[in-house]
């Protein structure tokens, strides 16, 4: 995608918020995608990546954005996967038979 007219690319590090980022595309589509909460897991722990994760869920529900968070949950204890999970209104799964609901609302 990278190159494309319309697309805006930002990788965002530990150090850039993303509020600034929202606050810019508040009238415009944006796509956001987390990759990965496996990572922040691992590298944070469960409770910091599930308090990032609800917080930034907070700050999307009122605007116009489709945000898709990735994880790997063969990485976790089944209660971590299932915490992180909980956050989500919508979950798809991709595995051997391709890409599976879960659960759509």
């Amino acid at each position: 995608m990278q190159g494309e007219e319309a697309v805006d690319l930002k990788a965002l590090s530990g150090g850039i918020l993303l509020s600034p980022i929202l606050d810019t595309y508040a009238e415009k589509p944006l796509a956001l995608v987390y990759d990965s909460l496996t990572d922040l897991i691992l590298s944070t722990g469960f409770q910091s990546a599930y308090n990032f994760s609800k917080n930034t869920l907070e700050n999307l529900v009122e605007k116009a954005i489709t945000a898709l968070f990735l994880l790997n949950p063969n990485a976790h204890e089944p209660s971590q996967v299932h915490g992180i999970r909980n956050l989500f209104n919508a979950q798809l799964t991709y595995g051997k038979a391709g890409l599976t609901k879960v659960k759509l609302t």
